[in-house]
């Protein structure tokens, strides 16, 4: 039965084309410990292409789509906080994605690392404004967060 089911899937696997390396991206976003402004950074080729005005959303680029593939995370605190990724208006940001973090033992500062790939991606259109919001505990801050995934065409 698996071999069957996994003999199904291996040609609508193979279907699906990888974007082309020049459409890779890489956001990044970085905040200081305690601090309530942050910075998102775009890498193309391991270099930044664009740096985005302090504490504001990225833009996706006119004519294009932005697919994000994967999150990673370093979470600094002593007790816990919440993240949403999503579509960014007047300061809100929709909950496309959201993830509870706690800091284990409470009350022991700790960074912890975390990661999530979406398998199909989260597709954000043109002219979006694409943020996270992190709701947080006292100093606890998400300090860094990378966004993982490609541009393409409409």
């Amino acid at each position: 039965m698996r071999a069957a089911l996994f003999a199904l899937l291996v040609p609508v696997l193979s279907l699906q084309a990888a974007p082309p390396a020049a459409n890779l991206v890489t956001f990044r976003r970085q905040q200081a410990y305690g601090s309530s402004t942050y910075t998102w950074s775009q890498f193309q080729n391991g270099a930044i292409v664009q740096a985005f005005p302090l504490s504001t959303p990225i833009t996706v680029p006119a004519g294009q789509h932005l697919v994000v593939t994967d999150i990673r995370y370093w979470f600094t605190g002593t007790a816990s906080g919440s993240i949403y990724l999503g579509q960014s208006a007047s300061g809100n940001v929709n909950n496309e994605y959201m993830k509870q973090l706690s800091a284990s033992p409470s009350g022991a500062l700790i960074t912890q690392e975390g990661s999530e790939h979406f398998t199909s991606g989260m597709a954000f259109a043109s002219g979006t404004q694409v943020d996270i919001k992190v709701n947080k505990s006292g100093s606890d801050t998400a300090v860094w967060f990378y966004l993982y995934g490609y541009l393409e065409a409409n």
